[in-house]
């Protein structure tokens, strides 16, 4: 399987916006915890784990999942001089 699909999606999405002009200085995103793979292919995408969290959903309280959520800083972040002289 791994064929490398999501880092290329990754690296697409970041080219857009940058065509775009966006100018995002970090990208954040969820995923559930058990979904190796992915979390495997974001930290190959430079993103950092932040955080971890359990939620549960509906009336009855369903299981609860863990999530994780992921940053990843751009390289503009860095080049920005800080406004304060």
């Amino acid at each position: 399987m791994n064929r490398g699909l999501g880092k290329l999606l990754l690296a697409a999405a970041e080219e857009h916006s940058r065509r775009m002009g966006w100018t995002c200085t970090g990208t954040s995103l969820s995923v559930l915890a058990s979904n190796e793979r992915a979390c495997r292919c974001y930290s190959g995408a430079g993103f950092k784990k932040e955080s971890s969290r359990s939620a549960s959903w509906g009336k009855k309280g369903h299981i609860a999942s863990d999530w994780q959520r992921w940053k990843k800083v751009t390289k503009d972040a860095y080049d920005k001089k800080s406004p304060v002289g």
